[in-house]
């Protein structure tokens, strides 16, 4: 499909940026996609060594989203190739650079010590194969605000590869000249004495490849330096493998011997917990929370699509959890966009749900949301997530700009600061200090597959699903939840189901402003 038939999308989409990130995100989108499909560039090819230069293995690391996936020594990926069959005519040496005219690639080779919590590796070589537009890409995480032009950029590539001014210009059939002035522009750009000190610095940035091609080391551990730094006086983190050999995380909210209640999270469920524990407390509720596929780990871009599957793994992890760790039916609880796994899990294993709660759910629209700004955000995503291309370039700005606490902080203002309540659960900070923006900057950036799921499902399945389920089933909503408003509710959902719905005052984080009501109304369903 033609980019400007994405043009309305993508002004939705980026809408909840502030303005002029979100002119320069719109920008940087469609210059991708008015190029070969090959411009959409994430993945940085590497190579493993030992010493005497005998090839180990390969990988292919996102620069998006920190993931790497092994591949054998003997892979037939051209990037991965190329840096084997540059070692096999050049030599391997520890530092080594050097930029290939007919491949259009930069090789450069580093020593690493592999390392985990056990033990420590024998020292081997690492090869980068990094071509110009991962280049491209990469000089846009540390020197965004510099403005460099294409012929700059390429400039510079085939400096810190090694080529001379004058072999870079009799390969672009430019003259010396002009190719002197690029670099020139360049350094003062890149705010660069000369020549010298631009490679010193681009070098000393480019040793961000060594963490990124790491990435399969952290895969598993993202989790819980989350809980850890944000709801660390609440929750407890487990792990379970069920019989079938999947490894779950999980965590538990409340007394230990407190009546089970699985829950199904959504992407801000911290701020649903964050003031949970004294009602849980009181209550007697154990509330053990299934880290959805998707959510909280480190993937690359290419695995967010064929949604459905993420859907089919956490109904997997929960049926099993229910099974193998609860021992007997329990109530589940659905919040925000994870309403609709629950209800799944629901419809799929009833004799497992004794009773099903759903708290703002997200999942009640009808095919096109309301009118305004947030409804065109979300009708914007679930479009743009059928496009491959488009959505990794998408996601690589968002990416990008949601590592900034305060562009989290204005995207969420654009989304629920119009309602007071919900506003003040955001300005309120965690026990430690830490702010919900800056937690909303690391799920977001860390369950790209989750998120993208989440806009991805058929909201006549659901309710078609809501309305065959046979066990106990409330909804609890805000009534001026800005995602969707008591009267659009009222209006959109299924007549069948209209009787399940109890309006609470407040917006969408009812769980935070009234959170003993919300408790007390789970508490019931598990009797």
């Amino acid at each position: 499909m033609p980019v400007g038939d994405y043009d309305a999308d993508l002004a939705s989409v980026f809408s909840i940026l502030p303005r002029d990130k979100a002119r320069e995100a719109r920008d940087y989108v469609a210059k991708r996609l008015k190029v070969a499909e090959a411009a959409i560039e994430d993945d940085l090819a590497w190579a493993d060594f030992d010493m005497s230069g005998k090839p180990l293995r390969g990988g292919l690391s996102s620069i998006t989203d920190h993931s790497t996936r092994i591949l054998p020594a003997g892979t037939d990926n051209p990037a991965v190739a190329a840096i084997l069959d540059n070692v096999a005519r050049h030599g391997l040496a520890a530092g080594q650079i050097s930029w290939n005219a007919k491949a259009q690639m930069l090789f450069w080779y580093v020593p690493i010590t592999p390392s985990n919590r056990d033990s420590v590796g024998k020292r081997r070589l690492r090869g980068f194969a990094v071509t110009q537009l991962l280049f491209s890409e990469f000089l846009d995480i540390f020197n965004d605000e510099s403005g460099l032009t294409q012929a700059e950029i390429r400039t510079v590539f085939q400096v810190i590869g090694g080529a001379s001014l004058r072999a870079a210009a009799d390969l672009d059939a430019l003259s010396y000249e002009t190719k002197r002035a690029h670099l020139k522009n360049a350094c003062g750009k890149l705010m660069c004495s000369g020549q010298r000190e631009l490679i010193t610095k681009l070098l000393g940035q480019m040793v961000h490849f060594i963490s990124i091609s790491e990435g399969e080391a952290s895969h598993a551990g993202f989790v819980e330096p989350f809980f850890a730094r944000y709801l660390s006086q609440d929750a407890r983190l487990l792990s379970r493998r069920l019989s079938g050999g999947r490894l779950v995380n999980f965590v538990e909210f409340g007394p230990a011997t407190g009546t089970p209640v699985l829950l199904c999270h959504g992407v801000l469920f911290a701020l649903l917990m964050r003031d949970a524990s004294p009602h849980l407390a009181q209550l007697g509720l154990r509330v053990i929370t299934p880290i959805r596929e998707g959510y909280l780990e480190i993937r690359p871009t290419s695995s967010l699509f064929g949604q459905d599957d993420l859907l089919r793994q956490w109904v997997d992890d929960a049926h099993g959890l229910i099974r193998e760790y609860i021992g007997h039916p329990c109530a589940v609880l659905g919040n925000s966009t994870g309403a609709r796994a629950a209800v799944r899990l629901a419809y799929e294993a009833p004799g497992d749900v004794t009773a099903l709660t759903l708290v703002s759910p997200t999942l009640l629209q009808a095919e096109t949301l309301r009118e305004g700004k947030l409804g065109g955000f979300f009708d914007a995503v679930r479009g743009l997530v059928t496009n491959s291309r488009l959505f990794k370039a998408v996601t690589w700005r968002f990416k990008k700009y949601y590592l900034s606490e305060k562009t989290c902080r204005a995207a969420l203002i654009q989304l629920f600061g119009g309602n007071a309540s919900d506003h003040a659960v955001l300005e309120r900070p965690f026990a430690n200090g830490d702010s919900s923006y800056a937690m909303f900057s690391d799920i977001y950036t860390s369950s790209l597959r989750g998120v993208a799921a989440d806009f991805g499902f058929d909201f006549r399945s659901v309710h078609q699903e809501m309305q065959a389920l046979k066990m106990p089933m409330s909804i609890l909503h805000g009534r001026d939840d800005p995602m969707l408003s008591s009267a659009e509710m009222s209006a959109q959902l299924p007549a069948t189901l209209a009787g399940k719905v109890t309006t609470i005052e407040g917006g969408h984080f009812i769980g935070a402003t009234a959170a003993e009501t919300v408790w007390d109304r789970v508490a019931d369903t598990t009797g």
